[in-house]
């Protein structure tokens, strides 16, 4: 969302159903196709930093002000693939757009400390949602190397959730991390990837 009469609305509107709003996420995110950068259109990659960055910038303003008001309150924002700094080839505007959402969380957080409001980051990892999905019905060329990395490292919406909701419920730490797939994580399951015939793409093919 970038229109901030919309984020507004639904401030408003959460309040009125339920009587405050305790964690606020900023999840809604953009991405293109793996394409060299100087094919991408102008467009096209213009509506990632829209999204991914002011949106998400102009979301996090809106709910700080107001959870201000009420006294309390947690805002959290989505990292992704470029949040640590890795250079993805194809997936440039997507991965600065992450990396700014990893560096304006850390200054926030910072500008913020010691007050009734925290803010922090969620990174659930590769997640089979349609953003993850979509390029790979498409048929690219490295489909079946996709398909390798996602069955190796992906997971279904349903398995992340409810450990991000319980991390976000739990925390009381301003500036918090909160991540799903972590290098140790990821580490194990390259090392165990020769023997792993695990399966969670095809049924979304």
């Amino acid at each position: 969302m970038t229109v901030e009469k919309d984020l507004i609305s639904l401030w408003d509107n959460t309040i009125k159903a339920f009587g405050q709003v305790d964690i606020w996420v900023n999840n809604a995110g953009k991405a293109s196709e793996q394409v060299a950068f100087h094919k991408i259109p102008a467009e096209v990659f213009m509506k990632i930093i829209d999204t991914n960055i002011k949106g998400l910038m102009l979301a996090s303003h809106i709910a700080y002000n107001r959870m201000a008001g009420q006294g309390f309150g947690a805002i959290y924002n989505m990292e992704g693939l470029g949040s640590d700094g890795r250079t993805i080839p194809g997936l440039i505007p997507y991965g600065t757009s992450k990396r700014a959402v990893r560096y304006f969380t850390e200054g926030f957080a910072k500008e913020i400390k010691n007050g009734p409001v925290i803010i922090g980051t969620i990174s659930p990892g590769m997640v089979l949602t349609d953003l993850l999905l979509e390029p790979l019905r498409k048929n690219p060329p490295n489909k079946k190397q996709m398909i390798r990395i996602y069955n190796l490292l992906a997971n279904d919406i349903d398995t992340v959730t409810p450990f991000l909701v319980r991390k976000m419920t739990e925390n009381k730490k301003n500036g918090a991390k909160i991540a799903w797939l972590t290098s140790g994580k990821v580490m194990m399951k390259f090392f165990m990837a020769p023997f792993s015939k695990r399966d969670v793409v095809s049924k979304y093919l």
